[in-house]
């Protein structure tokens, strides 16, 4: 469900098959507005958003989305609650699904990889032969340079790879801790 500035133009760029739960108008001052989402006169959710929270969706074509619905309210005030939309100029009634996250784990990362080759279907001169499973990230009917860009220009991959990373080191320097603990026990 999406509120849009005018219906008509929305459905016309997009169709009429998304839910429309109303219309807004004025602007955002770019200072932590306060948004008022209401029924009828009843208010049913308020919260505020910070303009540098993602700067892509200031005027730049991406446009700000929910993480996960169902989180508490007071969690949409923080800048970890939303990204930018994965395509430009939003993607309303889209599966919202992490670009290059072909396995459907949530991250983008080398298994995805491995998988979208394995496929071979990257810049196979078949025009439109690819699926998002198969490495067409963009949108285009096409597996191109262009998905592995925008896949990682969404910028998933290198903070995943970096948390694995790290991880790892964080486990490792636990077990040297412990053996070491243990050998201390063992001498005394």
């Amino acid at each position: 469900m999406v509120v849009v500035e005018d219906i008509d133009a929305f459905q016309f760029r997009y169709g009429d098959n998304i839910a429309v739960a109303g219309e807004w108008s004025g602007g955002l001052s770019n200072n932590l507005e306060l948004i008022l989402l209401y029924a009828s006169e009843t208010v049913v959710h308020d919260f505020r958003n910070d303009d540098a929270w993602h700067p892509t969706t200031d005027g730049l074509g991406a446009s700000l989305e929910i993480i996960d619905l169902t989180a508490n309210r007071s969690d949409w005030e923080v800048a970890t609650a939303w990204r930018p939309s994965f395509q430009m100029n939003g993607s309303p009634g889209k599966e919202r699904r992490v670009p290059g996250d072909v396995n459907g784990d949530g991250k983008f990362d080398s298994s995805d990889l491995v998988q979208v080759f394995q496929a071979g279907e990257y810049e196979d001169q078949i025009v439109g032969n690819s699926t998002f499973e198969d490495g067409d990230w963009n949108g285009g009917g096409d597996f191109t340079t262009q998905d592995l860009v925008h896949a990682f220009q969404f910028g998933h991959y290198v903070t995943t790879a970096i948390a694995e990373a790290l991880r790892f080191h964080l486990e490792e320097q636990e077990q040297f801790n412990h053996g070491v603990q243990s050998n201390i026990k063992n001498d005394r």
